[in-house]
């Protein structure tokens, strides 16, 4: 269990660029800085925190394209014009969408414990996650059977500005968006071998929209419902996707929770940066596949 909750925490991280991870502080993703007078200025340390996700994009971006295994055959900058809307049956826009809130919020967390009022620090954690998802972007335009994707772009800069939005609109703050992992088909990992990566099994990544069950339940029942219990909806493919269309999108419906509310009151920052952090990991639950078929399982994320 823990091995697969690393891979599931280290996955979201990475979700854009398996060559560039972001340099995070957990304790700093609970830091209760009060905001200083200068709150909403973008200077000294609040500046190098906005733009550090982004030079790590390009530059992780440089340096796996240069010892890509398509380096030799790398093409000069392009455009996706082909299977875009039919690889992973449009999945990848789901990670894409899951990374630009992740880097968002963990940049967020970063200006706000240098001071920044959260509001304002959500709004430039947006925008440097856009420019971060700009930036790993970049490195697909080089590769000769992809092409730079203004979808995948646009899918992550929505993502990007999810964590500001839900933060201006109270019934988007019941809501989070979460990843499961687990290695359930080797499907993938036989076609692509040793080429194979992590972020591209989509075979066997599920995104889940988690909400809290209080929000959703009348009020004298929502009134005794646990706090930190959720429902969540979830979108998978199954293993007979081929990346040219072929396959079938899994709809799940499952019981979610929150570690965050259950332990969030911890006076360790490292333990409150920690639980931050699983706020965007599907943990396991009962769940029931919807489609293609039915089935029920008592663990799944």
């Amino acid at each position: 269990m823990v091995r697969r909750l690393l891979t599931v925490v280290l996955l979201a991280l990475s979700q854009s660029c398996p060559s560039a991870l972001p340099i995070v502080s957990l304790s700093s993703l609970s830091a209760q800085t009060p905001a200083s007078p200068d709150s909403t200025s973008l200077r000294g340390p609040r500046l190098a925190l906005f733009l550090l996700p982004p030079s790590v994009a390009v530059a992780g971006g440089f340096v796996y394209a240069n010892n890509a295994p398509w380096h030799a055959e790398r093409k000069p900058f392009h455009l996706h014009n082909g299977n875009d809307f039919r690889y992973a049956l449009n999945l990848d826009k789901a990670g894409h969408f899951y990374a630009g809130a992740a880097f968002a919020d963990i940049t967020a967390a970063g200006l706000a414990s240098k001071g920044m009022d959260r509001r304002s620090a959500l709004w430039y954690g947006a925008i440097s996650s856009t420019l971060t998802q700009l930036g790993f972007e970049y490195k697909d335009g080089l590769a000769p059977d992809w092409g730079f994707s203004i979808y995948d772009v646009a899918a992550g800069a929505l993502g990007a500005f999810y964590p500001w939005l839900r933060e201006r609109h109270p019934p988007l703050r019941e809501t989070q968006v979460k990843l499961g992992y687990a290695r359930r088909s080797e499907s993938y990992w036989r076609r692509k071998g040793p080429d194979g990566q992590l972020v591209d099994d989509y075979v066997n990544q599920t995104y889940w929209l988690s909400v809290r069950l209080k929000a959703i339940l009348p009020g004298a029942i929502a009134r005794r419902a646990p706090g930190f219990l959720r429902i969540a909806a979830g979108w998978s493919i199954d293993e007979t996707v081929d990346g040219a269309g072929g396959g079938s999108h899994e709809l799940f419906l499952g019981v979610d929770y929150s570690l965050r509310d259950l332990f969030g009151r911890s006076r360790s920052g490292l333990l409150r940066g920690l639980l931050d952090v699983l706020e965007y990991v599907k943990l396991p639950g009962p769940a029931l596949r919807l489609s293609p078929t039915g089935r029920s399982f008592w663990l799944y994320w």
